[in-house]
């Protein structure tokens, strides 16, 4: 099934209204297809892929258990800003 064609003809004269938040992970656009008179929904699912700030950039937050991992993480960036010494 192809978003933007009409479900019943697949015609691409589809007239989209506004979108409509679920809240549940999920959005819709109600759509009218000018050709067959389809009246329906166009479901989207919504996942999240993160923060950017008001000037666009990309906001980026690393969650690790204790342990070796956050030690792993620690001397990467360490090693990366050219610091040296113990963890």
């Amino acid at each position: 099934m192809n978003e933007d064609k009409c479900p019943k003809c697949g015609s691409e004269k589809l007239k989209y209204g506004s979108c409509e938040h679920t809240g549940m992970g999920q959005l819709y656009y109600p759509v009218d297809c000018e050709d067959c008179g389809f009246t329906g929904k166009q479901w989207y699912a919504l996942m999240f892929s993160g923060f950017t700030d008001d000037k666009g950039n990309d906001i980026v937050a690393i969650v690790l258990k204790e342990g070796k991992d956050v030690v792993k993480v620690h001397d990467a960036i360490a090693n990366a800003l050219g610091e040296t010494g113990e963890t």
